[in-house]
């Protein structure tokens, strides 16, 4: 125990001047132009990630609203829609047939465990459905006009 105990204090101290040291060096590097710079490449890639963000849910929204009115799984080139299986149920009604088939371990209601048991059994609490959702693919350079960006 005493090992584990120095052990401990020795990395927790490190760590701790570790971290003195780094606040020093910010401290140094914030006197400088190039800390601006950094700043300024942060804040900007913060709203151009906010930016990706809102955009993406955009294409989700529209390659889903196509899908639903056309069926079409490829509503571009770099755009595909999966349909992913979904169990809906009331987890109490799964603990109720776990209990009456005396299935212990799903008492607990392990749900990889029920819903690999509810896929194949056809349960009358359980709605199967579709759901599909939007890839996109992870090249998209070809789409890419916009001069100086790689």
């Amino acid at each position: 125990m005493e090992d584990i105990v120095r052990d401990y204090a020795v990395i927790r101290k490190l760590v701790q001047v570790a971290k003195d040291d780094l606040a020093v060096m910010e401290s140094e590097l914030k006197k400088t132009e190039l800390w601006e710079l950094i700043a300024y490449k942060k804040e900007l890639i913060a709203e151009l990630v906010e930016s990706e963000r809102v955009t993406r849910d955009s294409l989700d929204s529209i390659a889903l609203q196509v899908f639903a009115n056309e069926s079409d799984k490829h509503p571009h080139p770099a755009v595909t829609i999966k349909e992913n299986n979904k169990l809906l149920y009331d987890p109490a009604d799964a603990i109720q047939w776990a209990l009456k088939l005396e299935q212990m371990e799903m008492i607990g209601l392990n749900k990889s465990v029920f819903e690999k048991a509810a896929k194949a059994l056809d349960l009358d609490f359980v709605e199967k459905r579709k759901e599909p959702s939007v890839t996109v693919s992870s090249d998209l350079s070809a789409y890419i006009e916009i001069v100086g960006i790689e």
